[in-house]
């Protein structure tokens, strides 16, 4: 109970677990929904690299290079902005299992608005 008291009361930020987070629910989703299209064990390696290792590679970077920029202050924005984004990505994608590029300009403008607001 004191560990995950000081998790929570700390001010750190974790760029794994955020990506984890944003992927995660999207996978176990999928996964159980569409169960018949996902029976080998290529698929799954596939969605795992989809939904957890893209997430992870893109808020790990970004998140450590804004640190040696001149966009530092905005640092505090990138988790947010991109825990948002890939899972509503993730979401469309679950529920319509494709890409459209006016849903993932909508996504992306509702996650910065939301990021810029909270």
């Amino acid at each position: 109970m004191k560990k995950l008291t000081q998790y929570f009361s700390n001010n750190r930020s974790y760029p794994i677990l955020t990506a984890l987070a944003a992927g995660l629910y999207p996978l176990l989703f999928y996964y159980s929904n569409n169960f018949t299209l996902i029976n080998s064990w290529g698929h799954l390696v596939y969605f795992l690299i989809v939904f957890l290792a893209l997430p992870i590679a893109v808020m790990v970077g970004f998140y450590y290079a804004f640190k040696w920029s001149k966009l530092a202050p905005y640092r505090k924005y990138i988790l947010p902005f991109f825990n948002l984004f890939f899972f509503l990505a993730f979401v469309r994608i679950c529920l319509s299992a494709g890409i459209w590029s006016n849903w993932l300009f909508t996504i992306f403008a509702v996650a910065l608005v939301f990021t810029i607001l909270f």
